[in-house]
């Protein structure tokens, strides 16, 4: 799988540079996934059976 460049310690805004170019032509080019933590933010809010309009644990209704 392939992988943006990763920032090197020190970076300086050249180095950001090239992250973002990367990160342009990876998207012009290809189908980019992206992963978050989304889910486990949205049930640390502590979510009532009213939030989830009474399909408990179906976050996309979140």
């Amino acid at each position: 799988m392939a992988s943006l460049p990763t920032p090197s310690s020190g970076s300086s805004n050249s180095s950001n540079g090239t992250r973002a170019d990367a990160l342009r032509e990876a998207l012009a080019t290809r189908v980019v996934v992206a992963d978050g933590a989304m889910g486990t933010m949205l049930q640390a809010q502590d979510p009532t059976l009213d939030d989830f309009q009474q399909l408990e644990g179906c976050n996309e209704i979140l």
